[in-house]
């Protein structure tokens, strides 16, 4: 699933959505050492990873091009298979615990590029209210 094909189909999505994205860069540090001995769930960490190096650190200006990224993989069509796109989940898991607003908003516009239910477990049990909730409509 996350071979070089999947790749040359997300980099110029991630490079129309990321300033200074550098998609050789990124391919890189996602095809390291490593990689073939990782197992799926690594996989998807590993690319989360891989990713933040070229997303804001500020987590509410980094969500915002997750959202970009996610709009853009379903306008062309490359939200069909819904697990390989699993990783933007991952990073709003990762990466936005201090930030359960902008982590909400950030994963109702990812779960329509993927299944996403497994990331928001941690907005419900860090905050256990209502508005922590993910709202799915």
């Amino acid at each position: 699933m996350y071979n070089p094909a999947f790749f040359e189909r997300l980099c110029p999505v991630l490079r129309d959505c990321i300033p200074d994205f550098d998609s050789r860069d990124f391919t890189f540090r996602i095809f390291n050492n490593a990689w073939p001995d990782m197992e799926l769930k690594e996989r998807v960490r590993h690319i989360s990873k891989s990713l933040h190096h070229f997303l804001p650190k500020d987590f509410a200006t980094a969500a915002q091009h997750i959202i970009t990224v996610s709009q853009a993989l379903r306008k062309k069509d490359l939200a069909e298979h819904g697990y390989e796109n699993i990783f933007l989940a991952d990073y709003i898991e990762l990466f936005g615990r201090e930030h359960p607003h902008e982590s909400q908003a950030a994963l109702n516009e990812v779960r329509k590029t993927i299944a996403a239910q497994f990331a928001t477990e941690w907005l419900i049990i860090h905050e256990g209210t209502q508005s922590a909730r993910p709202t799915f409509s």
